[in-house]
Order: C-alpha cells, then structure tokens, then sequence
C-alpha cells in the first residue's frame, strides 16, 4: 500500500484493517505498507498544481493546510478541483482531507497486536533518512 495512502484510513479502524491484511495474507506472505509523518505540515500554506487532461482540458488542484491535531495525531486540508475546458471552470468540487499518522514504535505495535512478525521499517525508501515516510514491512 504505497505513499502513505494508508494514513486516510479512520484511525478507529485501523487495527481492523491490519488484522484483515494478515487473514488475507497467505504463510509467509509479507505486508508492505506506507505511512507518513506531518515534518512537512504548514498551517495555511497553499498548494495549487494545473493537472493537464488534454490539450485544452484539465484540473486546477488547490488544497489548503488547515490544522494539525498532535493529540489526535491528525492534519486536515481543504481540496478544491475544478475542472477547465477551453478555460473556463465548467466543473468544482470540494472536499475535506484527513491524513492519520503514527509513530514508528506504535505501529510496529499495531502490527504485531495483529499478528504479524519479524517487522522492520525503512525511511524514505531507504535512500532519504530524513523523508516524512515510513515504509513497514512485516511477515504473516
């Protein structure tokens, strides 16, 4: 589960979802899953990225950082997209985005309280020591 897409998960589930990964696994089947840390969390700043469709087609992404919680250890952002053809917005949505984050030390417990083994954890794909990812790899 790359890029830590895992981190949208609500964390109230989580333990669930490992526990699930692990019946599925068959023996000896290994879970590789990203997680993130917020290092790189701004309050307000603003992303805006110009996503080509096609020639005259496209998304104009903008997503605002609005707060981080460290007690619930969650950040929230603001989406919009719109949808531009022949410049103009024809099409917008919104939308609120969650990312959960946990520390290295706890999620290895939370693997383990799953059911998985022989755990290791590697930071910015092995090559950047300081990255805001965290890949875990675990055995059934």
């Amino acid at each position: 589960m790359p890029t830590g897409s895992f981190c949208l998960l609500p964390s109230q589930i989580v333990a669930d979802v490992l526990a699930s990964f692990h019946a599925h696994l068959e023996k000896d089947g290994v879970l590789i899953l990203d997680t993130e840390l917020p290092s790189w969390f701004v309050k307000g700043e603003i992303d805006i990225q110009d996503i080509p469709l096609g020639e005259m087609t496209g998304i104009l992404f903008t997503g605002i950082a609005q707060d981080i919680d460290w007690y619930d250890q969650k950040v929230s952002y603001s989406h919009r997209y719109e949808l531009v053809e022949n410049g103009k917005v024809i099409e917008t949505e919104l939308s609120n985005f969650e990312l959960n984050w946990y520390g290295i030390q706890e999620f290895t417990q939370l693997l383990k309280g799953a059911g998985f083994s022989d755990m290791r954890h590697e930071v910015g794909y092995g090559d950047l020591k300081n990255d805001s990812l965290i890949t875990f790899i675990a055995k059934k």
